[in-house]
């Protein structure tokens, strides 16, 4: 549809509405003015699960921040009530835009202004709404490009990483000379690692083991199972139940 018309469509849409010719004023005073809003009939889904054909102005409006132009879009849906009834307005963030909520915006998109809380006919009007809709997201963007937000993200994270920096010593400025390079052991070195712990242990055992023959010579080893003790049990000596527990290195 073109913005600054209204199609036979939309006509037929406004012979519903109780205010009509009012409704198609105000709808026409405002399209006249932002080319890139057009009205369009929908279906709109309430709260409470009900539904009803209802009119909308959908487009973009220019909004000026920090000096540059960006073209929000957004959606305003006329009751058939209008213009005794405020509109409801949502922002309608594209693919590469996400909502930025604020104390006008909520995180579905849904806008809630001073201007719509105070709605009042005839000092209300859409060209009104959209007026103040510009000037307040000109204070608070609702949208922001997926580019800015990887950029903030990246910007936070940066200065994060510095703010860290700055507590730690910076391992930069020491001497390394002669000192290998760091690198993460592969699985053949891990092997090899594990293979000489091993070996070690066996090592370590065999020491205790000839250290405590020498301790206990073999013959009273076999003076303390004639007593009967001790039992060998695969091969390891093993205090008898009935005996008191005692200390022997198996």
């Amino acid at each position: 549809m073109a913005g600054s018309s209204v199609t036979d469509e939309t006509k037929q849409a406004l012979s519903q509405y109780k205010y009509a010719d009012i409704a198609k004023r105000d709808i026409m005073n405002a399209i006249s003015q932002f080319k890139d809003l057009r009205p369009e009939l929908e279906r709109f889904y309430f709260g409470d699960g009900t539904k009803k054909n209802l009119l909308n102005l959908n487009g973009t409006i220019p909004v000026n921040y920090e000096g540059n132009e960006y073209n929000i879009p957004i959606i305003v849906w006329i009751l058939d009530t209008h213009p005794y009834n405020s509109p409801m307005v949502y922002v309608k963030p594209s693919n590469n835009m996400y909502i930025k909520a604020n104390r006008n915006v909520d995180s579905n998109g849904n806008v809630n202004i001073p201007y719509l809380r105070d709605w009042r006919y005839p000092q209300s009007d859409l060209l009104g709404l959209i007026q103040f809709l510009i000037k307040v997201f000109g204070e608070e963007p609702p949208l922001y490009s997926s580019s800015v937000a990887s950029q903030q993200r990246h910007q936070v994270q940066s200065e994060h990483l510095s703010s860290v920096s700055d507590e730690r010593p910076n391992i930069s400025s020491f001497p390394v000379t002669g000192l290998a390079p760091l690198t993460t052991p592969g699985l053949e070195d891990i092997e090899k690692r594990l293979m000489r712990f091993l070996k070690l242990v066996r090592l370590s055992r065999d020491a205790l083991q000839i250290f405590f023959d020498d301790i206990f010579p073999e013959h009273e080893l076999q003076n303390m199972l004639a007593d009967k003790k001790y039992l060998i049990v695969n091969g390891e000596k093993r205090v008898q139940k009935d005996q008191i527990p005692v200390l022997y290195p198996g």
